[in-house]
């Protein structure tokens, strides 16, 4: 059975938990959950994989999500291909985000995963060169500005890289409450 969610704002993670506000259905353990990304594509997600328990019924939007949402509104990550950003959340997961801990969340292999800084992940989008058009060096200013936003909103800061060849990365840090927040994208690197 799958759980259409498609109607709930771009953040479907939320408190570890699916529940979808056009028609208050919630996840159940096995079942697949059908998330819209903001680029239009739909991506089916074992609930199993990224939930263990529910969370209440309309549970607002932190304002941190909102942010990140508005932020990477339109601004695709460039690899060999183009891709999007999700913003993930998790409420009061406990301890610290690791490659390990992600990767039970997300349903990652944790065997092929690399760590990198923020700066080192953002470098390429976020620094101007000689060569960039106006609207390139609009792109770069976004880039800064969401680097800006992340280090002021969240601490402990890290890119986790899952996979060769097509790579899910996710740029984890933690609010001030504890509560986690990811900007999830794909790299190809061939």
């Amino acid at each position: 059975m799958k759980i259409d969610v498609r109607r709930v704002c771009a953040v479907a993670l939320v408190g570890l938990a699916f529940v979808c506000e056009a028609c208050g259905a919630e996840d159940a353990e096995g079942q697949e959950v059908v998330v819209a990304g903001d680029d239009g594509e739909d991506m089916v997600v074992q609930a199993s994989a990224v939930t263990s328990a529910k969370a209440p019924r309309r549970t607002p939007t932190p304002a941190i999500v909102r942010s990140l949402q508005k932020a990477t509104n339109g601004l695709l990550f460039l690899s060999e291909s183009d891709y999007p950003f999700d913003v993930l959340y998790w409420r009061n997961p406990g301890g610290s985000p690791s490659a390990a801990r992600i990767a039970a969340l997300m349903g990652e292999d944790a065997t092929v995963v690399e760590e990198r800084s923020i700066d080192a992940f953002f470098n390429g989008a976020a620094t101007p060169q000689d060569w960039h058009s106006p609207e390139d060096l609009a792109t770069v200013r976004r880039y800064q500005e969401l680097v800006t936003l992340l280090k002021s909103k969240l601490r402990k800061l890290t890119v986790y890289r899952f996979g060769t060849i097509q790579i899910h990365a996710y740029v984890v840090g933690v609010t001030s409450a504890g509560n986690w927040v990811a900007l999830k994208t794909t790299q190809i690197e061939t």
